[in-house]
């Protein structure tokens, strides 16, 4: 049974590459590649190799939060432990090996000991969407924030708590921000019926302009104490915050965006999921910054091109 998932989850890998197109599986595999190297230049150094393996973790705890086949695996009769390990497993193989090649070998065996933990969390986030709780500052036309933050809360809680109390340690609170950053990313993963689009009665680009300024306003308000805490608490890498969170602007930008570049009224596209999660993850690539903004150029552009079935009656 473990097999036969196995090779489930290979076909949709594959389903979904084949969805990307060819410059965006290039794309993913430069990035993947990169960060490879890194990896391994970050498990030869320690407590760097630490760090490395608590990221791994976090990510793997984000998929297992949030994966939507936990109800259909304890229908199969098999173990969902074993099959939860063997999936995360399998997929890890190459950070794996990456990590043995180093003297920091057991950071691997430390990360597999990680994901039978993990395997015991049977708890699943937004699954009581409806009874949970947004706060009423958020303005009622950010239903993707209000949803979130609904189905989110108890993880969006302890992230922020996280970001503020680790204050004190340098890029700490800053790589919070950007794990929540991630988790706002999926806040764009759904589209809205066509009705909901065009409630405002807007023109393509006066659509966009407007969901852009709300939004990333919205953001601002949000990550604000974080990194006003942290220039007070860390004033010799104050800089580094300041170009991550300008970063972090464009990259929410681009998640706005890509969800109206291949706008379907209740569509979620795999490939533009796939696809934001490598635009987030350039952020810790030098050389790839540029990247986001360029994307998110594209994306203004197409979204326009999109929306005009819908909204080209506002002119």
């Amino acid at each position: 049974m473990i097999g036969r998932f196995l090779k489930i989850r290979i076909l949709q890998v594959g389903r979904e590459l084949s969805s990307l197109g060819w410059w965006r599986t290039v794309v993913l595999l430069a990035v993947l590649a990169v960060g490879g190297i890194a990896i391994y230049r970050q498990t030869g150094l320690y407590p760097n190799c630490l760090y490395v393996t608590a990221v791994a973790a976090l990510v793997v705890l984000g998929i297992h939060l949030y994966r939507k086949d936990k109800e259909f695996i304890l229908l199969t009769g098999t173990d969902p432990m074993k099959i939860y390990v063997a999936e995360y497993a399998f997929f890890s193989v190459p950070v794996f090996i990456l990590m043995l090649f180093t003297e920091h070998w057991y950071c691997a065996i430390l990360l597999l000991a990680v994901y039978f933990l993990l395997s015991l969390i049977r708890y699943t986030p937004g699954k009581k969407t409806r009874t949970g709780y947004a706060p009423a500052i958020i303005p009622r036309d950010n239903f993707e924030w209000m949803a979130g933050i609904r189905g989110n809360l108890p993880v969006i809680l302890v992230l922020y708590v996280a970001a503020l109390g680790l204050l004190i340690y340098p890029y700490a609170s800053i790589f919070v921000l950007w794990l929540l950053l991630g988790l706002i990313a999926s806040f764009y993963q759904w589209c809205e019926p066509s009705d909901i689009l065009q409630l405002a009665e807007l023109p393509p680009k006066g659509f966009i302009r407007r969901k852009l300024k709300s939004h990333l306003k919205g953001y601002l308000f949000f990550s604000a104490p974080i990194l006003i805490g942290y220039v007070i608490f860390q004033p010799a890498t104050a800089w580094v915050a300041l170009v991550i969170y300008a970063i972090s602007f464009i990259n929410l930008a681009f998640f706005i965006l890509s969800k109206y570049a291949v706008y379907q009224p209740c569509h979620s596209s795999p490939a533009g999921n796939v696809l934001t999660s490598v635009i987030h993850f350039c952020m810790f690539v030098p050389f790839l910054l540029p990247l986001p903004l360029l994307m998110c150029l594209r994306a203004y552009k197409k979204s326009q091109h999109q929306l005009k079935e819908y909204l080209d009656a506002y002119r």
